[in-house]
């Protein structure tokens, strides 16, 4: 059963300057064997792009995703942008510009250009080419990084040394503490900020470790040897104390005189006088037996020895207490590490001590009162309360024991000295670990980011190394038969000059005459490499062309007249047996090649037959009421179907300019250059010999014609502010001449042509109508 071919384009919307599309009814049938033309810019890869989409199953991804459209297949069935669209997967080969840069890669990066083939060897070179790119920037990277980690490096080696050495010195064993140990210290332990000593503590610790030996042991205080409470009570009970039970009432009144009663009657009886030396009485019995008794027994001696002997005890402690407070050991006789806390407690020491100098003094003045006065018991005296002088004592005991805890520690430093100077180098160690452990921190981290940085990209260097081989070993597996393209290609151009070899490293190269072909690819060497590549797919992966709907949008651009003609017949040759043929091109030369080669089918030259050549034109024009191009497929005009110049349309649209309004011509985008074409070509016959447009426009045969010479002269603006090449779709822009000037010098060029040649202008006018 056949397989069904494409018979016509039913509608194209919103696919780009396709807005609104639909055939009409005029429009030939597509056949085996199809042209479509149109001037650049109007469509003609849009509609490629629609083939393709037929082709791959799914709608094109160069096409506007708005895009729809509908195609009548030669079995009455349809295939739209969004239903059956598989139909012809694997059928529809389309050769237009994504071909081109689908399947090649041009590199002109040296004197011999390497050029890729084939969908996947593109892709890759194109990949590969990325990669080396790619490895350029790792490798400038991975040199950063290495003068980066070593930088980082040296300066975690240096601050390791330095550290190392600065606790070595602290410690006083420059050869025992090395970078080595630092580190190892550092991986084993966190340092607190705790550990971070005050100078002070640096310099007692350092003290330590200098000493060669001990300082000498120190005795503590006796906290029991000033006992001050214990004899305040004494002197109090001795103050409340009297020589009797009952005073002789002549001395009431007159305690002091007890001492003067007591020398005077030792007086008396030692010199065995009966008067008293003093009144002159005689001294009775009975008067001295109540003296005796009541004024000068064993009682009064006693209580004289009491206060003789608390005198005695009050200086004693007075003593204690004074040698205590001139006897305190200075602060360099205690080890280094006790010596500031030894200011401390020994000043709370003295200073109680210097505040009981006043307790001492009111006790003193107290027994010299008692003494004065032995039966006196209500002296006044400043005697501090027991409470007071406990709470003294107490807060004296407390620092004396303070005090002695400090002796005892100095003692036990003094007896384990060894093991304190080692205290004092681990306290040391730790201070200067725990003192630069952050800045450690920070540049171990550096280092390690650098290090793991580089260990990365050295890790990506070698793995996009790897890519680049694999890569270039795929390259060298996907490139199809050189000889095969060759042949096509000396086919195609019409001689054997080029020839394309297999680059023995990656893609290919072009010869000229046997020699490397040096500089750029020519347009048309491409051309022709591409357009070959492609012919030699048809028949690839077991595809038959009779199977195939083959279309080519402008295969033969950038070939001069004798190229085209070769390469024309060699697409002939090789593709008359496709089950259906697509020819799109703006190129005027090989559009009238195409076009007389399917008028000159058997099936169109017989007059009997119905069918018509499927000979088809894009026409793009503005709409009224528009401001945008629009573009529709419709049967190729007269002028162009039957002529092979574009002469004679062009004079259509001009003439068709000059019948309506300035507002109303569909073609005022492409009637400037029109002009110029048609101008130009008129010109080469009426004033042949060439010099440019403008001055044939200053010849003496135009500048005698009848037209308006101010007018006549305004019409050479064309050849002012006109570009123009080959053909008129060069120009895809709107003109800078306005609508009316526009269409006021379509009036003078006709009637120009009119005045200078009427037979021709009259034969232009009935063939265009």
């Amino acid at each position: 059963m056949n397989k069904p071919n494409i018979r016509s384009i039913l509608k194209i919307t919103k696919a780009e300057i396709f807005e609104s599309f639909t055939a009409e009814s005029t429009i030939p049938e597509f056949q085996r064997y199809n042209l479509i033309y149109g001037f650049n810019g109007t469509g003609k890869t849009t509609i490629s792009r629609i083939f393709a989409s037929l082709g791959s199953g799914m709608l094109n991804e160069r096409l506007p995703t708005t895009t729809s459209f509908a195609l009548s297949l030669s079995d009455n069935s349809k295939v739209t942008h969004d239903k059956h669209l598989n139909k012809f997967k694997g059928r529809v080969m389309v050769y237009n510009e994504d071909f081109k840069n689908e399947n090649f890669r041009w590199s002109e990066a040296s004197a011999e250009p390497v050029f890729y083939i084939g969908t996947e060897q593109t892709q890759l070179s194109l990949e590969l080419e990325a990669k080396k790119k790619e490895l350029i920037k790792l490798n400038e990277n991975h040199n950063s990084l290495i003068q980066s980690h070593n930088e980082k490096e040296k300066s975690l080696k240096t601050f390791e040394t330095d550290t190392a050495r600065e606790i070595a010195q602290a410690i006083a064993a420059e050869r025992s503490y090395t970078s080595r140990d630092l580190k190892k210290n550092y991986a084993e332990q966190n340092y607190s900020p705790d550990k971070i000593l005050d100078e002070r503590f640096v310099s007692q610790w350092t003290e330590t470790i200098k000493q060669s030996s001990p300082r000498s042991r120190l005795s503590c205080l006796d906290t029991n040897s000033l006992d001050l409470t214990k004899h305040l009570k004494k002197v109090e009970n001795l103050l409340n104390t009297s020589t009797g039970s009952a005073t002789v009432d002549f001395l009431k009144g007159h305690e002091l005189m007890s001492i003067w009663i007591k020398q005077g009657y030792d007086y008396h009886t030692e010199k065995n006088l009966t008067d008293c030396l003093f009144c002159g009485s005689p001294l009775l019995e009975e008067r001295l037996e109540l003296i005796l008794n009541n004024v000068i027994d064993d009682r009064f001696q006693k209580l004289e020895l009491d206060i003789k002997n608390l005198t005695e005890s009050n200086e004693s402690l007075k003593k204690c207490r004074s040698n205590l407070i001139n006897n305190f050991p200075s602060k360099n006789d205690f080890a280094p590490q006790l010596a500031e806390s030894s200011i401390e407690k020994i000043s709370t020491v003295r200073e109680l001590l210097n505040c009981g100098e006043a307790y001492f003094t009111s006790i003193t003045k107290a027994l010299n009162q008692k003494s004065s006065s032995p039966n006196k018991t209500d002296n006044e005296h400043d005697l501090p309360t027991i409470d007071e002088v406990n709470s003294w004592q107490e807060k004296l005991s407390q620092a004396i024991i303070s005090y002695n805890d400090l002796i005892s520690q100095h003692n036990k430093i003094h007896d384990e000295f060894d093991h304190q100077q080692q205290l004092a180098k681990d306290a040391l160690v730790n201070h200067h670990l725990a003192k630069k452990q952050e800045q450690y921190k920070v540049i171990l981290e550096s280092y390690k980011s650098a290090e793991e940085n580089l260990e990365s990209e050295k890790n990506a260097l070698e793995k996009i190394q790897k890519q680049i081989l694999e890569l270039e070993t795929a390259i060298r597996q996907h490139g199809p038969a050189a000889d095969k393209i060759t042949n096509l290609i000396n086919c195609f151009l019409g001689h054997n000059e080029i020839t394309v070899e297999a680059d023995h490293d990656l893609g290919y190269r072009l010869k000229r005459c046997g020699k490397p072909a040096l500089g750029i690819l020519s347009e048309g060497e491409k051309t022709a490499i591409t357009l070959c590549y492609f012919l030699t797919l048809l028949e690839a992966e077991g595809r038959s062309i009779a199977d195939l709907i083959i279309v080519l949008d402008d295969p033969i651009s950038s070939l001069d007249t004798k190229s085209l003609n070769y390469a024309f017949n060699m697409l002939r040759s090789k593709l008359e047996g496709a089950g259906q043929l697509f020819f799109l091109t703006h190129n005027l030369h090989f559009m009238n090649e195409v076009k007389k080669w399917i008028k000159n089918r058997k099936e169109y030259r017989d007059k009997d037959t119905l069918k018509e050549p499927p000979l088809l034109f894009i026409d793009s024009k503005i709409p009224s009421g528009e401001t945008e191009r629009r573009s529709s497929i419709i049967k190729m005009p007269k002028q162009i179907r039957e002529y092979e110049s574009e002469y004679h349309y062009l004079f259509s649209l001009i003439l068709k300019t000059s019948k309506q309004s300035p507002h109303e011509c569909e073609y005022m985008y492409l009637i400037p250059n029109a002009m110029r074409k048609v101008l130009e070509v008129f010109l080469s016959f009426k004033v042949p010999g060439g010099g440019g447009l403008k001055n044939q426009m200053n010849s003496k045969i135009i500048q005698e014609c009848s037209t308006d010479i101010d007018r006549l002269v305004a019409l050479t603006r064309l050849s002012e502010v006109e570009s123009h090449g080959d053909n008129v779709d060069d120009l895809m822009s709107f003109s800078s001449m306005t609508m009316e000037e526009t269409h006021d010098h379509c009036l003078v060029l006709l009637d120009m042509i009119n005045k200078l040649d009427s037979d021709h202008y009259k034969s232009m006018c009935k063939l265009c109508n």
